[in-house]
């Protein structure tokens, strides 16, 4: 089984992130793939998956409503 969208690279998930991961694999979870929203998050992600190599996966991106995206987004468009 494939989990497609998670955040497990979210703070609220420092404390006990390794029990969670655990836990998803022991119930048969055998890939996550763990979805960023910003550059902090996407940083915080790719260093997860290189702790779990051939379980978790990083999904590199931006939510359109944080105001890192909105700024880009008019830098861009002028």
């Amino acid at each position: 089984m494939i989990d497609v969208h998670a955040h497990i690279n979210d703070n609220d998930f420092d404390a006990d992130r390794n029990k969670v991961i655990k836990r998803a694999v022991d119930t048969g979870i055998r890939v996550i793939i763990d979805a960023s929203i910003d550059y902090k998050s996407g940083i915080a992600s790719l260093e997860i998956s290189r702790n779990y190599k051939g379980i978790i996966y990083t999904t590199l991106g931006m939510e359109p409503g944080l105001n890192e995206y909105k700024k880009i987004s008019e830098a861009t468009t002028g």
